[in-house]
């Protein structure tokens, strides 16, 4: 929550344009805190990379959400990752965009040690249609 705070106050930051990356058990975090982040500033979007919020959980994140996994994630990728995306695209306006990666491991990682390519081209075209619909929610 502070590095969120110090972030937002820095001089080169788009307060409006702020996205928040949670990752792992991260995700669960942001899940259980996510209105102390609003108060402060309502993110643009959530990227939530090895989700670990359930279709119930999801709706915690009112604002635009993209839910990345790996099949081989120890969640169920669909449960988490799909029908996530699914259930926040049903109650919220937002935007909520789902992308499981083949052949990944749970950061998304190939054997290389690289980032996912297909994973990290999902998240970049979301990324730039958050810039190009940089609206305030």
């Amino acid at each position: 929550m502070n590095a969120y705070e110090i972030a937002l106050e820095q001089a080169q930051v788009r307060r409006q344009n702020a996205i928040i990356l949670a990752l792992g058990a991260g995700t669960a975090l942001l899940g259980s805190s996510f209105g102390l982040f609003a108060r402060v500033q309502r993110p643009a979007g959530v990227l939530l990379v090895s989700n670990q919020l359930n279709s119930r959980q999801i709706l915690a994140l009112d604002t635009r959400i993209m839910l990345v996994s790996s099949a081989g994630d120890w969640n169920a990728a669909p449960e988490y990752t799909i029908n996530a995306a699914q259930a926040h695209r049903q109650t919220y306006s937002h935007g909520a965009d789902a992308f499981i990666a083949p052949d990944a491991d749970s950061m998304l990682a190939i054997e290389t040690g690289a980032m996912h390519p297909r994973s990290r081209k999902e998240i970049a075209a979301w990324l730039q249609n958050l810039q190009r619909n940089s609206t305030s929610i």
